[in-house]
């Protein structure tokens, strides 16, 4: 993906440091087109692993956002929030890494600065 930002490849190489299993297109939740991305605890009865997953449904992105290259971006941002919450809990269920409660609220906040993304990501992952 030559077009994300190497902000957005860092996260990436964090993802594979930490054994995140980053999927593209490749998933029934992707073929849903319901979705731009997705993560999946090693809980989730779809994940037929023992490890974090994530789907970028770049397919998706492609097929309903104007600027889905941008959009990649985004939703690499945002699902690497829920993976650090995944890292917070520890016990394989999401847990917000601030004072809020709404995961998905703080991940909205959180996908426009892939910087912050990286930190929490590492604080938490690594």
């Amino acid at each position: 993906m030559d077009y994300i930002s190497p902000t957005h490849q860092d996260i990436l190489d964090v993802l594979n440091q930490i054994n995140v299993q980053v999927v593209i297109n490749n998933h029934p939740i992707c073929y849903s087109r319901e979705y731009d991305g997705y993560v999946l605890s090693p809980k989730n009865y779809r994940n037929n692993s023992n490890q974090i997953m994530m789907l970028l449904c770049v397919d998706t992105m492609r097929e309903y956002r104007n600027d889905w290259k941008r959009e990649v971006g985004y939703t690499i941002s945002h699902e690497a929030v829920h993976v650090a919450q995944l890292c917070k809990s520890g016990d394989g269920y999401f847990s917000t890494i601030g004072d809020g409660n709404d995961i998905e609220k703080e991940s909205y906040d959180l996908q426009d600065n892939p910087e912050e993304v990286l930190r929490v990501l590492k604080k938490y992952c690594l």
